[in-house]
């Protein structure tokens, strides 16, 4: 089973080590989404997920199909 950021890497297709250092503007621009919207999501879901890095909750978000 892939880890989280190996699952982003993926999708956004780039290395791992890229994906892990994604800031939220990069996540937004790459998946052609508003960075306020994005944040927004994250910041709903460090509630639920206790406190993991943006780029799993963005994983999760994709994965969900909140984010295209």
């Amino acid at each position: 089973m892939k880890s989280v950021i190996g699952q982003i890497a993926e999708y956004l297709e780039i290395g791992e080590e890229l994906a892990n250092g994604l800031t939220i503007r990069e996540i937004a621009t790459k998946l052609d989404y508003s960075q306020r919207k994005v944040t927004g999501l994250i910041s709903e879901l460090k509630c639920w997920t206790g406190g993991k890095t943006h780029a799993e909750i963005v994983a999760y978000l994709i994965r969900k199909g909140l984010i295209k």
